[in-house]
């Protein structure tokens, strides 16, 4: 191959990455400005977003913003906020597309008593819970509980898994924790966690799953050998977590 043809070749390579860069651009400030749909599904409002929201492009990952509650959300006590809808995994409480105030959702209900907030969600945005009326809130991230401040959710009582407590000490100890009984590294083994007051009942999450696994319930030992009764209130000492942990089958 002589030189003229691979600089030819050369140039006309450089020009397709030029292109390709130009339309990834404009398509990602595209993505950034125009309006998103709004879907429901059961408690919750929400969008489909790229998750390099400060710079979306046709490469990013697509993902989950909870926008709002629905009309059935706005009556609920208890909301646990999911993983996933519909497939796409939650990352984001509210959403502010940079540069457009205009654009922040508000969650709006003054029912809700208790809000779990798991280690899926990667950000909170300003403004999120301005009109809302939470008493509880359980953080179940087990390395970054900071996601949340007291400008989201003013007033709301905010627990954390011990572990994390020591670094974190504007917030309470949870005394029931979930483990998810398996070698993982997603949020250090931990599925959720809560807290209950001297002869109140503990409150079951949902079902967690695994691959290749069928779910058999939530034990006192991590061995799986007695089940654990959700009518029975715990005996738990102060300053102390009552563990229960996930129990497996293969299929």
């Amino acid at each position: 191959m002589n030189k003229s043809v691979k600089h030819t070749l050369v140039g006309i390579l450089i020009g397709f990455l030029v292109v390709m860069l130009q339309m990834t651009i404009l398509f990602g400030g595209f993505m950034a400005f125009r309006p998103y749909k709004e879907r429901t599904e059961g408690y919750f409002r929400y969008i489909i977003v790229t998750d390099k929201m400060d710079n979306p492009s046709i490469f990013s990952k697509k993902c989950v913003a909870i926008i709002d509650f629905s009309p059935l959300g706005r009556q609920q006590e208890i909301i646990d906020i999911p993983r996933e809808i519909g497939g796409t995994e939650v990352r984001y409480l509210g959403y502010h597309k940079m540069g457009i105030m205009t654009d922040n959702y508000r969650f709006e209900t003054a029912n809700l008593k208790k809000l779990y907030i798991h280690e899926n969600i990667k950000s909170i945005y300003m403004f999120t819970f301005s009109n809302v009326t939470v008493e509880e809130v359980m953080l179940c991230a087990a390395k970054d509980p900071n996601l949340i401040d007291s400008r989201y959710i003013s007033g709301a009582k905010k627990y954390v898994y011990k572990s994390v407590y020591e670094s974190h000490r504007i917030y309470s100890v949870a005394n029931i924790v979930f483990r998810i009984n398996y070698l993982t590294e997603i949020n250090d083994g931990y599925y959720s966690l809560d807290n209950i007051q001297e002869g109140e009942t503990i409150p079951q999450p949902a079902k967690p799953e695994r691959e290749g696994y069928e779910f058999t319930g939530w034990y006192t030992e991590a061995d799986c050998e007695n089940l654990w009764d959700f009518n029975i209130s715990p005996e738990i000492k102060e300053g102390e977590e009552f563990r229960l942990y996930a129990g497996w089958r293969r299929l």
